[in-house]
């Protein structure tokens, strides 16, 4: 349980870092491209998944993991994630994340809010 909680840690932190360059990266970006013929959200999402997946293969790379199928999908994940985070905001995917894990555990002990 306590590598679950470290995970999911090192997981948040990650986001917020890559949401940080995510942010910087765009709105360098935006000063440079007509940004009329191309929507910004598509690029948020390009530059969101493209580094969580290169900052995955430097990690995996470093600490001499190897990149099996799951971890590339999960990596997409996190990108979308991270995506997320740099459209609307790190404190409302936080509070997404949390309202999941709170019906999550709602219906795993199977109360409910209504009852």
């Amino acid at each position: 349980m306590e590598k679950i909680i470290f995970v999911a840690a090192v997981v948040l932190i990650a986001v917020m870092v890559l949401t940080l360059w995510v942010n910087i990266i765009v709105a360098i970006t935006k000063k440079v491209v007509a940004w009329d013929k191309f929507p910004v959200q598509v690029w948020v999402m390009i530059v969101a998944v493209v580094s969580t997946v290169v900052a995955a293969a430097a990690l995996a790379q470093y600490f001499g993991i190897v990149m099996l199928w799951y971890y590339w999908l999960a990596a997409v994940v996190v990108g979308l994630l991270v995506c997320y985070a740099a459209m609307f905001g790190y404190d409302n995917l936080y509070k997404q994340i949390n309202e999941t894990l709170q019906k999550i555990r709602e219906l795993l002990a199977g109360t409910t809010k209504e009852e």
